[in-house]
């Protein structure tokens, strides 16, 4: 299901293309700018993690651990080049499940739909989890279980009833999470910078193994494009607004996270690799205010990207549904408010399920590899939606960096493959065959 199909798909929608696209996501508005997006993309990436990476790339290449945020930075330059025309061509809700399905047929689209939802929902589990364990560190009573669980749920109520008012105020809730969020980074890089010895910042040896070690972990930490773009069917004009966005949403990532590496690196030095809040410890040398400001940052930083998850992964749920592959009832737009209000719902409360669970720690490890599978398929995925000439939102300008970009990405991700375990990969094969088996089954119940 691949070269053939795509052609004959293009050669059918090719006049009435806009079309094709409206129909998929009919009842949705337009309403992602550049702004929206761009604030959607380091939302979702800038969560949690950059509070605490710095101490576990340190830990895994010392004084090189800069070395590997820059590696990290090229790998997801070359993977947002490869989603943003993709995106461009396919500009549907979904994302990836979306210009899959034109690019290699259905069985590759439906499991990229669950592996996508998949790690979104472990993510957000998480992160809502980390974040009611983040507050509990400020108020000691907040960690009983009945309050940690009502703390849970009250957020996402507030997530569902701000998301219930519309896409447009959805996004500007994540621009406004992402700009303060953004606040105290930006106090650690302005007043850190100037608290760096050169003394911490040498480049000793290569370590044999610790700079793979910690690129594998900062590459990580800088996925977030595809969450980013599950709303794919509600940005406007998205052949102009998806490589200006990322474009832009990468730029600022980049330079957060390389600079929060450099400066903690340069405060601490070889100290930062036992750091329990690295950010938090090295203006804490300065202040216990800017100390407790870098903690509150953390849990601001992780609501904000709880808020993004609401407004992006939900989509995808609607999306599934309407390709039916989850009950129909969730692939309903509500005519009142334009957003698909049960997949929202039903996010939000598997998110928080799993938050209020605690711990799953043995399904985050497969989600890392439904990850490389997703970024693989997606550089295989521009590849051929360029050579097919397929652009169903109107015209695509090629980007130029795409022939280059789309081998970079499938190399790195080969290589993070090679360092699975056995019994990861048997997992992951167990999984993609129950997943057949939906399909085939979903299959012949839909004929």
């Amino acid at each position: 299901m691949g070269t053939p199909f795509v052609l004959g798909i293009h050669s059918v929608v090719r006049a009435p293309a806009t079309l094709e696209v409206n129909a998929r996501d009919r009842g949705l508005v337009r309403g992602i700018g550049p702004v929206g997006l761009a604030a959607n993309m380091v939302n979702y990436t800038v969560g949690a993690s950059i509070f605490v990476m710095p101490a576990l790339t340190a830990k895994a290449a010392g004084a090189w651990a800069p070395v590997a945020f820059l590696i990290a930075a090229i790998a997801n330059a070359a993977l947002t080049i490869c989603y943003a025309e993709a995106t461009a061509r396919v500009p549907t809700s979904g994302g990836q499940a979306g210009f899959t399905e034109l690019a290699f047929g259905r069985f590759a689209a439906f499991l990229t739909g669950i592996f996508t939802y998949l790690a979104n929902l472990l993510a957000a589990g998480a992160i809502l989890a980390a974040t009611a364990d983040t507050a509990a560190a400020f108020v000691p009573a907040l960690a009983a279980p009945a309050i940690r669980a009502g703390l849970i749920i009250g957020w996402l109520a507030l997530l569902f009833a701000i998301n219930l008012r519309g896409v447009a105020v959805a996004t500007r809730m994540v621009a406004l999470a992402a700009t303060i969020k953004l606040v105290p980074l930006a106090i650690f890089l302005g007043v850190g910078v100037f608290l760096v010895d050169p003394a911490n910042l040498p480049l000793p040896q290569l370590p044999a193994t610790g700079l793979g070690d910690a690129a594998l972990l900062a590459v990580f930490l800088f996925a977030g494009v595809h969450g980013s773009i599950l709303a794919g069917g509600e940005i406007r004009d998205p052949s102009r607004t998806l490589p200006r966005a990322l474009a832009i949403g990468l730029a600022a990532i980049t330079f957060v996270f390389v600079g929060a590496q450099l400066v903690a690196q340069g405060i601490l030095g070889p100290a930062l690799a036992g750091a329990a809040t690295p950010l938090a410890d090295a203006l804490g040398t300065v202040s216990p205010g800017l100390r407790a400001l870098m903690l509150v940052g953390a849990l601001i930083s992780m609501l904000g990207w709880t808020a993004s998850d609401a407004l992006s992964t939900p989509r995808l749920v609607f999306a599934l549904a309407r390709d039916g592959r989850l009950p129909a009832a969730l692939g309903v737009v509500d005519p009142r408010h334009a957003v698909p209000v049960r997949a929202i719902a039903v996010h939000l409360a598997a998110a928080g399920a799993l938050a209020i669970a605690g711990s799953f720690a043995l399904l985050a490890t497969v989600s890392t590899l439904m990850l490389v599978l997703l970024f693989i398929g997606a550089a295989l995925a521009a590849l051929q939606l360029r050579r097919s000439g397929v652009a169903l939102g109107g015209t695509v300008s090629a980007l130029p960096g795409l022939p280059l970009a789309a081998p970079i990405v499938i190399a790195i991700m080969l290589w993070v493959a090679a360092q699975a375990t056995g019994a990861q990969l048997a997992a992951l094969a167990a999984l993609i065959g129950v997943l057949a088996l939906w399909f085939v089954v979903s299959e012949r119940a839909g004929r």
